[in-house]
C-alpha cells in the first residue's frame, strides 16, 4: 500500500488578507498594538498544526504523505483532496461532501476523509485515522 495522505488545510502567514502586496502582515513582527500579534488566533492555529504535522511526521515517518494547504488556494486544495480520496478509492459524492464541509481556516482529512473541521484535532485523533488507513487499507 503506497503512503496514507493527510491534508492539512491552514491559513498561510504571508497573506492576511484578500488584497495584493498591500494586505500582506509578516505575523508576529506586525505589531499594531500593545496586545500583541495583530491576528494572535490564526498564530496559534499555524502552530498547533505544526505540532500537528511535526507529531504526524515524527511517528509516522515515510507511511503518510503529509501536504499543507492554504483554503483560499481552491485550486491546490480541491486537486490535493481529490487526488488523495481517489488513490484510496474513494467515491466522488463523498469527496464533494468532504470537500464542502472542510472549506473551512482550518481542517484535516486522512486519504480525503475530514477528521476534523473548524479545528485542530489532536494528534491522537488523527494518528488514530492515520493508523486504520494503515492496518485496513482501502477497506472501509
Amino acid at each position: 500500500m503506497s503512503a496514507v495522505r493527510v491534508l492539512l488545510v491552514r491559513e498561510i502567514d504571508g497573506q492576511m488578507s484578500s488584497s495584493g502586496c498591500c494586505g500582506r502582515v509578516a505575523g508576529d513582527a506586525a505589531r499594531w498594538s500593545r496586545e500583541g500579534p495583530v491576528f494572535a488566533e490564526r498564530r496559534r492555529w499555524m502552530e498547533e498544526m505544526g505540532r500537528l504535522y511535526r507529531g504526524l511526521e515524527s511517528r509516522f515517518g515515510e507511511k503518510v504523505q503529509l501536504d499543507v494547504v492554504d483554503p483560499r488556494n481552491l485550486f491546490s486544495y480541491t486537486a490535493l483532496l481529490w487526488q488523495a480520496g481517489r488513490q484510496a478509492g474513494r467515491s466522488p459524492l463523498p469527496l464533494m461532501a468532504g470537500w464542502l464541509t472542510g472549506w473551512h481556516r482550518l481542517a484535516v482529512f486522512v486519504d480525503g476523509k475530514p477528521i476534523a473541521t473548524g479545528h485542530v484535532p489532536s494528534l491522537e485523533k488523527v494518528a488514530e485515522a492515520v493508523e486504520h488507513r494503515l492496518q485496513f487499507g482501502a477497506k472501509r
